[in-house]
């Protein structure tokens, strides 16, 4: 389960876990401090921030490359680029380090830590058994701007990215000059654009307006595809391997950076 549904909402299941593991961190942490007579709230709160920062900074510093042409896309948590292993080192060496200073708080801080840190552990391997043993790329027809018929199968045989988008959607739009850019890039993977619902015309329309000339585009006007591999939310960017097997799901805009993390798995199981 990569993503959890509530009404017309579509939330990725993996932030919501590490947000929930922090706050049950932050309040184990806090009601030990309550009773020792000590306050640690703003010190936990701390050793978020530094956690969030180090696991941004290991994931710049290894995909600096895709940001060095413009800086300050490093600060734009929305493409979800981290290093959680990182993040939560450097919470801990942190917490190691107040807690020697201030020995009346250190069973609250390293509690606080310790919970959260496990709580994210335990949400990761519930979500990754949650998850199907093996999802294959669905055997369904689509159809170009032209109204041809595309079979998915065809797009077989070597690593698959299949992006699931709509021109009203703000995130799709962000993504799409990134995912137009890396198909250019890695011709030895091919991508696949399936617009979600749209008439050919506004489609073909919003790419001219958009100056985006990217192949493989094709219309899947009732949502077939979403329903079969379950991507209820928009932007969701799959990833089939030369078998057409699933390897991962992402829900959410991506940067060029975390289409380059996603890409190496594919690469490594040719």
């Amino acid at each position: 389960m990569s993503e959890l549904t509530l009404g017309p909402f579509t939330i990725p299941a993996a932030p919501l876990a590490a947000w929930l593991a922090i706050l049950l961190g932050i309040i184990a942490g806090d009601r030990i401090a309550t009773r020792n007579g000590v306050k640690i709230e703003a010190r936990l709160w701390l050793l978020v921030a530094v956690a969030v920062l180090a696991a941004r900074a290991a994931f710049v510093t290894r995909y600096w490359t895709f940001y060095q042409e413009d800086p300050a896309r490093m600060f734009d948590l929305r493409d979800g680029g981290l290093k959680p292993i990182v993040g939560i080192a450097a919470a801990l060496v942190l917490a190691g380090w107040l807690a020697w200073r201030d020995r009346r708080s250190r069973t609250a801080l390293l509690t606080g830590v310790l919970t959260a840190s496990l709580a994210w552990v335990a949400g990761s391997a519930a979500l990754a058994l949650a998850e199907p043993a093996k999802q294959s790329l669905p055997q369904l027809v689509m159809t170009d701007l032209e109204g041809r018929e595309v079979p998915m199968a065809a797009f077989k045989g070597q690593p698959l990215v299949v992006n699931l988008w709509a021109t009203w959607c703000p995130p799709c739009r962000r993504e799409m000059p990134e995912l137009a850019r890396a198909q250019r890039t890695h011709t030895d993977i091919r991508f696949v654009f399936v617009n979600q619902g749209e008439a050919p015309a506004d489609v073909r329309a919003y790419l001219q307006a958009q100056g985006l000339q990217m192949e493989n585009v094709v219309l899947d006007r009732t949502g077939r595809l979403a329903k079969a591999t379950g991507s209820p939310g928009m932007p969701t960017t799959l990833f089939f391997d030369a078998r057409g097997v699933l390897v991962e799901r992402r829900l959410g805009q991506m940067s060029a950076a975390t289409v380059a993390q996603a890409l190496e798995p594919l690469r490594q199981r040719r």
